[in-house]
């Protein structure tokens, strides 16, 4: 049976959602780092409350690379 218009969709956007990942992971798996800060979106909040972290922007906190948008 084949899929419907919106159960394509939705595998579509799986398989984006993965490949976000594996290419992230990737990236910090080589060191590299330019190619990590392209995987966020230019209005990225990341935050860790539990280190108590917070960092707007795309560029990725603490890689050498990047400048500290702490706040």
């Amino acid at each position: 049976m084949p899929l419907t218009v919106s159960e394509g969709g939705e595998w579509i956007e799986r398989l984006a959602i993965a490949d976000l990942i594996y290419r992230y992971s990737d990236s910090v798996t080589r060191a590299d780092w330019d190619q990590t800060e392209a995987v966020f979106a230019p209005d990225v909040v990341w935050e860790s409350p539990v280190l108590g972290m917070r960092f707007v922007g795309a560029h990725v906190p603490g890689l050498p690379c990047c400048r500290d948008n702490r706040i």
